[in-house]
């Protein structure tokens, strides 16, 4: 019986923890739809309406028929796709800085998409360089990590000997180890998103709330690709520069996030740990 109920505490634990991130992915999605639908709706009915105020317009105006509407709507639509690949292909990606950027956003595996090796060479080297760089940059972010968390855990170690944590009940050293991780996301999150995201809003076309989000979006290695830095710069002869120190920015960035999250994994695990033993000395 013993051995039964000990063998049910791991099987339990973890059903409901898979219950709880199944929970948390629906709330997100109900969330994201509540927020995100209604505009997407708005913005189909405007299009709609401007397709058939355009329509309209241009049938009374011009008098002539649907079938002549669209065949030059379809010149048009061939004439925007060219030009939009001929933007594409003016804009310079492959110079030195760009290129940095890339192999930066290519072995962090944040991916944003916006640009990607055109040529059989390119494509097979970018495969090539991934399996060798995404291992190698695993190991640097462990290796920064861990100069982060020796200068973490000196930290830790001032902050609980001022406050005589030893002392302290279980309760309240678990509130003090929050109080400590979060004093420090603080820190991070000015170094890392607040100051980054004033530096982006000042260079790119981004309000401060979406250069913060970029910040986040990157350095989680998210990468939607809706906004990339060094796109829009007014300077181009500077852009080299700024897409290597974004790189730099990010590889640092992902080292400290990480430190960040590995210790709010911890502090979870050990409340779920804590209850345990509760529960077990009962």
């Amino acid at each position: 019986s013993d051995y039964y109920n000990d063998a049910m505490h791991p099987c339990l634990r973890g059903g409901i923890v898979i219950s709880s991130f199944i929970v948390y992915l629906v709330i997100g999605a109900a969330i994201f739809e509540a927020l995100e639908r209604p505009a997407e709706k708005d913005r189909a009915e405007a299009a709609a309406n401007l397709k058939r105020q355009v329509l309209e317009e241009t049938t009374s105006t011009y008098n002539i028929s649907n079938s002549s509407i669209a065949n030059i709507t379809e010149s048009l639509d061939r004439y925007y796709r060219a030009e939009s690949a001929y933007q594409a292909a003016i804009q310079e990606n492959w110079f030195f800085g760009p290129a940095f950027f890339f192999c930066a956003v290519v072995v962090t595996t944040i991916g944003y998409g916006n640009i990607s090796p055109s040529t059989s060479g390119g494509q097979i080297f970018c495969v090539l360089y991934a399996l060798i760089g995404i291992p190698f940059t695993a190991y640097l972010l462990t290796m920064v990590g861990g100069f982060y968390g020796k200068a973490y855990s000196k930290l830790e170690t001032r902050f609980y000997s001022k406050l005589q944590v030893d002392k302290r009940s279980k309760r309240r050293r678990r509130i003090i180890k929050w109080l400590f991780i979060g004093v420090l996301a603080g820190v991070c999150y000015l170094l890392f998103f607040v100051i980054p995201a004033i530096i982006f809003s000042a260079v790119e076309t981004w309000t401060y709330r979406e250069s913060a989000y970029y910040a986040f979006i990157t350095l989680s290695t998210i990468g939607f690709g809706d906004f990339v830095a060094g796109q829009n710069v007014e300077h181009n002869e500077y852009r080299g520069v700024y897409k290597v120190a974004v790189a730099v920015w990010t590889v640092l960035g992902l080292s400290f996030l990480a430190l960040i999250i590995g210790r709010m994994t911890g502090a979870f695990g050990s409340v779920v740990e804590g209850k345990k033993s509760e529960e077990e000395g009962e």
